[in-house]
């Protein structure tokens, strides 16, 4: 790779940064949060996993408080999450999510997640009441899943 080249990569980076450290800091001084970014979720056990994010959350941790198989196997699960920002401002959510099953891969799972914001801080006050969601995959078998969330959420005028 050239030296342009990577001066072009590197500036792309910084301004993708920058673009979502402002949606952050938009969100303390305004009334909307545009949220987007992916994150690797790892299972501890059954019910407990944690992430490392990238956009406008650094980290998470997930508490999976039901999992109810439907007739049609689809599994819908209720979840809790905390989202935690670079700064450490935070996001509780209470969710549902939807697993449809991949064909052909036992174990194997495409879902859709609604979260809901119950708490917000550090920051990121007055968001309760919000929605967001995301898309991925989860292997069971391995206890991985890949995340892609996004959305946007207004905080409540005072």
């Amino acid at each position: 790779m050239s030296f342009k080249a990577i001066v072009r990569v590197f500036s792309v980076a910084l301004l993708m940064v920058g673009a979502l450290s402002a949606n952050v800091a938009s969100a303390k001084d305004g009334l909307t949060l545009r949220i987007g970014g992916v994150a690797n979720v790892y299972f501890i056990d059954s019910t407990h996993a944690v992430a490392s994010a990238e956009g406008t959350f650094a980290a998470l941790s997930t508490v999976v408080t039901s999992f109810v198989p439907q007739p049609d196997g689809t599994i819908l699960a209720g979840l809790t999450h905390n989202f935690i920002t670079a700064d450490n401002g935070f996001i509780i959510t209470d969710d549902v999510m939807t697993l449809v099953p991949v064909p052909g891969s036992p174990n194997v799972f495409s879902f859709t997640v609604d979260y809901i914001v119950t708490k917000s801080g550090n920051g990121l006050e007055g968001f309760e009441g919000e929605h967001f969601n995301s898309r991925g995959f989860i292997d069971m078998n391995k206890g991985f899943a890949a995340v892609r969330y996004d959305g946007e959420i207004s905080r409540k005028k005072k």
